[in-house]
């Protein structure tokens, strides 16, 4: 009976992926939309940073008009209504796993408000694997490890990003064996307190 193979081929080609998607729907851990935050918690969201195939990690630059671009320049005006106004502010940016975009949010954000006049400092503590200063192609022999060990000074962890003048990075500096401890040094203190006075 050729119409029922056909009527069955047809259901079963429509059934077994509709099947499949809906499993995979309901076994995902991972959050797709906004939808799959504000179910679950009350917390903020501040903006959405699409997908970005590129392999350059700056996609905010002068004059960029691209849809990234404006998605972070629209969490840039959200975090003004966060922050404290007058006041220099410090961000984290983190995750509990690599290879989610720390590095390259980081990066952008920084950019989008060193387009606004802001002076900022973006510092590389990701101690374990650094990719601000490759992706920025900043040289990483000294840094915030040398600074917090007393092998480097101030002045000499602080380099200019290359991307926007009023951008200045600090690359992580040699990979220490004991990355938590390094942070709860008093010179890193030291560090938070020069930036804060010197930067917005």
């Amino acid at each position: 009976n050729r119409s029922k193979i056909v009527y069955m081929s047809l259901l079963i080609g429509l059934l077994v992926p509709g099947v499949i998607l809906y499993l995979r729907r309901i076994t995902n851990n991972r959050i797709i939309s906004k939808v799959d935050i504000s179910k679950q918690t009350q917390v903020p969201i501040l903006g959405e940073i699409g997908h970005y195939d590129d392999m350059h990690a700056i996609a905010v630059k002068k004059n960029s008009k691209s849809v990234l671009a404006e998605q972070f320049r629209g969490i840039r005006t959200n975090l003004q209504f966060v922050l404290t106004p007058n006041k220099n502010n410090t961000l984290l940016l983190t995750s509990s796993m690599s290879g989610e975009g720390k590095s390259f949010v980081a990066i952008n954000l920084a950019s989008t408000f060193a387009l606004a006049g802001k002076k900022v400092a973006l510092m590389e503590l990701d101690l374990r694997k650094p990719k601000i200063s490759q992706n920025l192609g900043i040289d990483n022999s000294v840094g915030f490890s040398s600074y917090a060990i007393e092998r480097a000074q101030y002045n000499e962890i602080i380099k200019p990003s290359g991307i926007v003048d009023e951008l200045y990075v600090i690359p992580s500096g040699p990979i220490p064996p004991n990355p938590a401890e390094l942070i709860m040094l008093p010179k890193v203190e030291e560090l938070f307190e020069k930036l804060k006075n010197d930067f917005d």
